[in-house]
């Protein structure tokens, strides 16, 4: 279990890799969400989001502990939880479990959207 857990957390370290860098994600994408649309996906505050990256699938729960944008997050993989935070900033989700990691949303579907986190593409359903 605590090798699961190790591998875990380092699979989420090297995936949520893009923002530590401080680099701003540039897409020529036209469905990509720009700010007011990122947060109308979050409109209420929080919420959760299905994901598949590769063969790995989870889901992020988002609670607004600070503000509708912004406070504390779980990442479950299977059995395990992973506890860290979220906060929008521009048109970027960004999330700490570890390290911050942000991207932008890409609209593909009703309520589906691809992002990258450290070169990884992630499949969200939000």
């Amino acid at each position: 279990m605590k090798t699961k857990k190790l591998a875990l957390t380092a699979l989420v370290t090297l995936a949520l890799g893009a923002c530590a860098t401080g680099e701003e994600m540039k897409s020529d994408k036209t469905n990509v969400l720009d700010a007011a649309a990122l947060q109308a996906v979050f409109k209420r505050g929080g919420g959760s989001c299905s994901w598949k990256a590769g063969s790995t699938e989870g889901q992020d729960f988002y609670y607004s502990t600070v503000s509708k944008s912004m406070g504390e997050a779980d990442r479950n993989v299977g059995a395990d939880t992973v506890q860290g935070s979220w906060s929008l900033k521009g048109n970027q989700l960004c999330v700490n479990f570890g390290t911050e990691q942000c991207s932008t949303l890409e609209k593909v579907g009703k309520k589906n959207y691809k992002a990258t986190f450290g070169g990884v593409v992630y499949e969200m359903g939000c």
